[in-house]
């Protein structure tokens, strides 16, 4: 009594991963045609133990011949044809009734065993007449008699075919034309396997078959497990195929392989067991590159690196492999991978506290993360990118910190580069500062490097500024320093930085820079003078005053205006100003005045004058009184007051031009004293100018009373 297909069904979902016929899912390979026995000799199924070993010899020297091509011309025969050793190893096989049964199996029978020269299927096959043999058996599957062996012969026909075809697709390709043919191979062969798992008179005959082998190594009960098994062994063709596939990264088709046994009726039950057999070998590989990978590490973690990259090397792909098989179910793939990702995790670390090669260490992670599969585990790459970016993202903050202190030492060898110092610094944080907000970075660090950047450029901009009065250049770069600075500290002191420098450019930017002060020296009212006191800077206690040409004390033509600092004596000078339109029109006046006199005076001349000219006589001037010296002891007691207040006045002027020259505006409590000099020199002119106001008025009551 043979096992109905019910209780079949029901012991293959109960236990898939248990074959219950290990001969026949060996065999069955996507080669399984191709090392067929009747295929590779050309025998038919029934052929007798005589038969096979007269063939045998026949084809061994015809081998030997060079004929061995002439010899194949059985069913479908292989090309090329087969080898000396193909041929022993398949006479082998058929000295075996497992075996030799296994072989008939999966080829074409005859309608009954002995009587093959009458099977008009068979002999259209050996006339390569392969569409004519599929006639003949498709009108005769659905007969009640024989149409298992029909239907059996039209299952052979088809798989042969798409197996070769698709055999030859995964190196060469194939055309869409092609591969709409091989999928109605492929549909036409696994319909009418499905129809013969529960076709019993069709085990009947393999039954009667294995009966008159009449093998005592060969039982009914192999035939039961034969059914059992089948449907593993046809999936196991299929997803052999789709490895092939996925491994010449053909993923669509491999996808298509595996589709067929999800489709099959008889597939979905041992698809995951037969997958892992499958897979095995590929695990096993995987397993030993993960060993040599750790090994290679542990040995040398300098070598780190390169085990990682020669372990994923053979792992990536087999990502998509094991997501075409499996999918999004869990299974033992997504673990092993997990396995592979936690060693590469491990043997970077190791390298990367060697080496400290960060770049090597992000980009290898990035690539092992798409292994991973657990959450603690990506979380755990995850964290390791981070840190290494952030290691990255610190070097790069690196160069801006040393190009900054670079900078501002020589902006303060060489004031005068300053300005070329803050555009070094500008080309380089406009470089780096962008990469540094996508490095994901924390942002007070960025915001850290973006205030030193700033205040480096802050006091190349000062230096420069000082050094050499040009403001506008320093107005520009304050204002990129702004622009970087976050924190409010380095805010607030660029921001003060700048105020000053935008009023220095408005009292100092129009400025020439003059070599030596102008002459003010007059002769008879005749010469040079400064006149007016406009745009007054407290800080510096300087205004802008006119430079006259003077005939008689009479300012006539102003010829240009400097900023100058009053000295008691004299004046300290700052630089040269333009003229402002109110001088240019009392300059135009003047001319033409001078042209209309000298016009006047010509006319004038011309008729001679009768009068003349007598000198007055003189006038005697009594000598002083002694009742005077008192008072002018007083004078001069007055005098030599007022010459020590300009005295003062003078050197403490000098002490505030000495300290403007190096004065750090950077620091609030170096110009708050700077002022608080300014201021005592303020106060000190005021009270030199009062002392010599007060002897003045002495003296011209002195000089009336002498005149009276």
């Amino acid at each position: 009594m043979y096992t109905s297909e019910e209780n079949i069904s029901d012991r293959a979902s109960r236990n898939p991963s248990c074959s219950a016929c290990k001969p026949l899912v060996d065999a069955a390979t996507k080669d399984i045609f191709r090392n067929n026995a009747f295929r590779i000799t050309g025998l038919p199924v029934d052929a007798t133990i005589r038969e096979i070993t007269k063939h045998a010899d026949k084809l061994m020297l015809m081998q030997e011949l060079g004929q061995g091509a002439s010899a194949h011309t059985g069913v479908v025969a292989l090309k090329p044809p087969p080898t000396m050793d193909q041929i022993r190893d398949a006479i082998q096989k058929l000295k075996d009734p497992e075996k030799r049964l296994i072989d008939e199996f999966f080829w074409f029978w005859p309608e009954e065993f002995g009587q093959r020269n009458s099977e008009v299927g068979i002999q259209a096959v050996l006339r390569d007449g392969l569409d004519q043999a599929a006639q003949i058996w498709s009108s005769r599957e659905d007969e009640p008699s024989n149409g298992g062996v029909a239907k059996h012969n039209l299952a052979i026909l088809y798989h042969v075919c798409a197996v070769d075809w698709d055999s030859h697709a995964i190196h060469a390709g194939t055309d869409e034309t092609r591969r709409t043919k091989i999928t109605k191979y492929w549909q036409g062969s696994l319909k009418r396997w499905e129809r013969l798992l529960s076709d019993d008179r069709f085990w009947d005959k393999v039954t009667s078959r294995v009966r008159q082998i009449d093998d005592a190594r060969l039982t009914t009960g192999f035939v039961r497990r034969m059914r059992v098994s089948l449907p593993e062994a046809l999936n196991k063709i299929n997803l052999q195929l789709a490895l092939a596939y996925a491994e010449a990264a053909k993923f669509e088709e491999a996808r298509r392989h595996v589709d067929l046994v999800r489709n099959a009726s008889y597939g979905v039950a041992t698809l995951e067991a037969t997958a892992e057999r499958v897979l095995t070998p590929v695990k096993t590989r995987l397993k030993e590159h993960m060993r040599i990978a750790r090994q290679r590490t542990e040995a040398s973690p300098a070598d780190g690196a390169s085990a990682v990259r020669d372990l994923l090397a053979h792992a990536t792909p087999l990502v998509a492999i094991f997501d075409i098989f499996f999918g999004e179910a869990a299974n033992g793939a997504k673990e092993l991978l997990d396995e592979t990702a936690t060693i590469c995790v491990e043997c970077l670390v190791s390298y990367q506290k060697k080496m400290e090669d960060n770049h090597a260490f992000v980009d290898l992670l990035q690539m092992t993360l798409p292994l991973a599969d657990a959450l603690e585990l990506r979380q755990r790459i995850e964290k390791n990118i981070q840190i290494g970016k952030h290691n990255l993202a610190f070097a790069e903050l690196e160069p801006i910190r040393a190009m900054c202190e670079a900078a501002a030492k020589a902006a303060e060898a060489n004031p005068a580069s300053g300005d070329k110092e803050a555009q070094r610094i500008l080309s380089a944080t406009s470089h780096i500062l962008p990469k540094l907000s996508s490095s994901g970075l924390p942002q007070e660090t960025i915001d850290r490097a973006r205030d030193e950047a700033a205040l480096a450029l802050m006091h190349c901009a000062v230096v420069f500024g000082n050094n050499t009065e040009k403001w506008k250049p320093c107005i520009a770069i304050l204002e990129q320093s702004l622009r970087l600075a976050v924190g409010p500290d380095a805010k607030d002191r660029v921001t003060r930085n700048l105020q000053t420098v935008r009023k220095n450019n408005t009292l100092y930017g129009d400025l020439t820079p003059i070599y030596s002060a102008p002459s003010l020296s007059r002769i008879n009212g005749i010469g040079f003078a400064l006149y007016g006191c406009t745009d007054q800077d407290p800080t510096t206690a300087s205004h802008l005053a006119t430079y006259y040409f003077v005939f008689l004390a009479i300012p006539i033509f102003p010829i240009c205006r400097y900023r100058v600092v009053p000295t008691g004596k004299g004046y300290r000078f700052f630089g040269k100003a333009p003229l402002r339109t109110f001088d240019k029109w009392h300059l135009v006046i003047s001319v033409g005045l001078i042209i209309w006199l000298v016009i006047a005076l010509s006319s004038t001349n011309s008729t001679p004058s009768a009068g003349f000219y007598a000198p007055s006589p003189p006038v005697s001037v009594p000598a002083p009184s002694p009742s005077y010296d008192n008072e002018r002891a007083e004078i001069e007691s007055d005098r030599s007051a007022a010459n020590a207040l300009e005295s003062q006045v003078e050197e403490l002027g000098r002490e505030i031009e000495s300290e403007r020259l190096s004065l750090d505006r950077t620091s609030q409590s170096a110009l708050d004293q700077f002022n608080a000099k300014v201021d005592r020199y303020n106060a000190l002119v005021g009270q030199a100018k009062a002392a010599t106001a007060a002897f003045n008025q002495k003296v011209d009551r002195y000089n009336a009373k002498l005149r009276q």
